[in-house]
């Protein structure tokens, strides 16, 4: 190891909790060139003695040096097996009433800096070239060693020049500011050590770090010189022994331990507030600096699987073939040519296996980084764009393998995002029991009572289904589609109860032409009125209060069409909707009625919101209506809604009278005031389609909420 500097361990108060690694004879590839150290304390009323803190050491420093891939791989095998070890020793003293909870921080020194690892309640703070920064305990940490199967480890990777000093503690003094750790940059080690001990509250169990000038060496400070903290000999530590749990002897009251009857720490305590300091960053890892060891470990791993693999069934045909098989040539020669190919097929299988899981990890451990980035922000845009990589790294590594500590971080990842977001998960179901046609591409979706009626955007048919123990079923014997007088359906509304016509809907075609689709007898065809102008391209229908609204898109129309409504036919000369001001309609595609105005909504997702006049005013119309997001949480951010693409829009009566838009390329569905200040929005807890949804519907009395992506259609209670 070729490094300018040491790096010089100084315990407040307690040396015989920290362990300088020895360089076993025999390590994992490039391991060779790496320095680790442990620190590990012990909170509870379950002690261990010195020689099992001594046994402890020696065999995680096994566990380290014998496993291969990542650094930050090795200090997660390291906890684990602490952390088996102590689950276990936990269970065996429950009893009688003794735990422990293990506080464990992994330290490697490598050519390209200072890796840490730390599980449990710890604070680092780190004032190097960089600048300076505080860590606080954080839910990666978890709450340390012997609570739960499976451990939480911290990463930190820290660049390190000579000067650069860092400290961890479990519970820091109040005194150990990041100005003074700074202050403490021009300090003897001595003077530097003594003026935290003496500080009140010191953590005994603290530990300083400094990078001072040498020869890439770890070394422990006490007093007034330093030394190695083990034995300095090199011992062979082999891997098999290597993972094996440490000696259980019982604890000795009064024993030496690696901490006393401490009791487990507080919650963690808030961030720091940001020291007048420059500000540290985490350096960007491109998915190369992860991978590409990986790689290498790989090809070499499975030449060697395929060498152990193909003695094994050496030896297995030599045990089961005769001495004198007298086998023909012709299956001498299939055997010469399949045991090779199953010697490789068995070798690759097994170790691909294991590639996976080193494919996981990293990308995981790469998901872990991203986390602590956003910790580290100080902008709320640069924390989300952190979570956000994170899980996109995450999405990765599940790619590979989907384990307890995986889900915890997405949900943990979920909860940052759409709290920010506004964002409330709903655990859609699939709502047709036996699923539609895949030719069938749903447009609209129209909720009535416990049916749903779905427009086909390819064939301009309605397809009813009815509301069962086992889902929606389709209606085979349903009728509502082109007939020879009505083409194809461009949109549906319900119609009124008691309505003339016996209809459950109404559908309209291009041309104004009009079908009332009844349940259990045949359609019934009419056609529109057609204003003064004619039609120039109906587009989109809305009914409110008994009235049916047109929007008519066309150039030559720029029309809305009011039809007043007469028991639910629609027999007089429509009104145009507009007084003096008429907005552009042009990329106009749907539309929502409310009380006092008319939502217009675009192709390129804006809305225009048109006031209807009463009292002899006319009627003024926004173009595009601002949204708000107007959450005291989201002051000085961007609002929830930057990004999304509106496609359609529903408005929904009292008693919660709302407006709700969907986003399709996001699986969201946006809920608006009237006043179209934002609330929230609904997304899926976890992606429903490749492709965007194509038609959605909020079915206010049920209170579910209804999404379709071409031929799958599903629904999910609202909350």
């Amino acid at each position: 190891m070729s490094l300018p500097f040491d790096l010089v361990l100084t315990p407040i108060q307690h040396p015989e909790a920290l362990w300088v690694a020895p360089l076993p004879a025999r390590v994992a590839r490039r391991r060779e060139r790496e320095r680790l150290f442990l620190h590990l304390v012990l909170l509870g009323n379950a002690p261990i003695t010195e020689k099992q803190s001594l046994e402890v050491y020696r065999r995680l420093t096994g566990v380290y040096y014998s496993t291969s891939g990542t650094a930050s791989g090795a200090m997660r095998a390291v906890a684990q097996a602490l952390n088996g070890w102590l689950l276990r020793r936990n269970r065996t003293l429950a009893q009688s009433g003794q735990q422990s909870l293990g506080v464990l921080t992994m330290g490697v020194l490598r050519p390209n800096g200072l890796y840490l690892g730390q599980s449990g309640p710890l604070h680092l703070l780190a004032v190097t070239a960089e600048g300076a920064v505080h860590w606080p305990p954080s839910e990666l940490g978890g709450r340390g060693l012997g609570v739960s199967r499976i451990p939480s480890v911290r990463y930190h990777q820290v660049p390190l020049h000579p000067g650069d000093t860092l400290l961890f503690s479990v519970r820091p003094s109040p005194a150990w500011t990041l100005e003074r750790l700074a202050a403490s940059t021009t300090q003897s080690l001595e003077s530097a050590h003594g003026d935290f001990a003496s500080q009140p509250d010191a953590d005994p169990w603290a530990v300083l770090l400094r990078a001072q000038e040498g020869r890439g060496e770890v070394r422990v400070f006490s007093g007034a010189e330093t030394a190695p903290a083990a034995e300095t000999q090199e011992e062979s530590v082999p891997a098999a022994e290597a993972v094996e749990s440490p000696g259980e002897d019982e604890p000795h009251a009064g024993e030496s331990a690696s901490a006393g009857a401490e009791e487990p720490p507080k919650a963690a305590s808030a961030p720091s507030k940001k020291a007048r300091l420059p500000r540290f960053r985490l350096p960007e890892l491109h998915p190369l600096q992860w991978l590409a060891p990986l790689l290498l470990a790989l090809w070499d791993g499975l030449g060697r699987a395929a060498g152990n693999t193909r003695r094994l069934l050496g030896a297995l045909a030599v045990r089961l073939l005769p001495e004198d098989p007298a086998l023909p040539s012709s299956m001498m020669a299939f055997i010469a040519v399949a045991v090779p190919l199953l010697v490789v097929a068995v070798a690759s299988t097994v170790y691909f296996q294991q590639g996976k899981d080193d494919l996981y990890q990293a990308y995981y451990e790469q998901a872990q980084v991203y986390l602590a980035q956003a910790d580290l922000a100080e902008e709320d845009a640069s924390r989300r764009e952190a979570w956000e990589k994170a899980l996109q790294a995450l999405d990765n590594a599940e790619r590979y393998q989907v384990t307890d500590e995986s889900q915890a971080m997405r949900q943990g990842l979920l909860e940052k995002l759409d709290t920010r977001a506004g964002i409330v998960r709903l655990d859609f179901q699939p709502a047709i029991y036996g699923g539609l046609a895949r030719s069938i591409v749903v447009r609209r979706i129209l909720p009535l009572d416990d049916d749903l009626y779905l427009l086909d955007e390819r064939t301009g048919a309605v397809v009813r289904a009815q509301l069962t123990s086992r889902g929606y079923q389709v209606d085979a014997s349903f009728r509502c589609g082109p007939t020879p007088r009505v083409g194809a359906l461009v949109d549906i509304v319900p119609m009124p109860r008691g309505n003339s016509m016996s209809a459950v809907l109404m559908g309209m075609d291009a041309d104004g032409n009009v079908l009332y689709c009844r349940i259990g007898e045949a359609a019934l065809e009419a056609a529109l009125p057609s204003p003064n102008g004619n039609w120039g391209l109906p587009r989109a229908l809305d009914l409110y209060a008994g009235n049916l609204y047109l929007l008519d898109p066309h150039p030559r129309a720029n029309a809305v069409w009011v039809y007043p409504g007469d028991t639910g036919t629609f027999r007089a000369l429509p009104v145009f909707f507009f007084d003096s001001q008429v907005p552009s309609l042009e990329g106009a595609i749907d539309l929502a009625r409310t009380p006092d105005d008319l939502y217009l909504l675009h192709s390129d997702g804006h809305l225009t919101q048109c006031v209807i006049g009463s009292g002899g005013a006319e009627t003024r119309c926004e173009d595009p209506a601002p949204l708000r997001d107007e959450r005291p949480a989201r002051a000085g951010a961007p609002p929830a809604f930057e990004g999304a693409h509106f496609v359609q829009v529903q408005y929904v009566a009292p008693p919660d009278p709302a407006l709700y838009l969907l986003d399709a390329q996001n699986e969201a569905v946006y809920l608006f005031s009237l006043q179209l200040r934002f609330l929230r929005q609904y997304r899926p807890l976890r992606p429903l389609a490749d492709t965007p949804a194509t038609a959605f519907a909020v079915h206010n009395r049920a209170r579910r909420v209804f999404l379709a992506f071409g031929n799958e259609v599903y629904f999910a209670g609202l909350r």
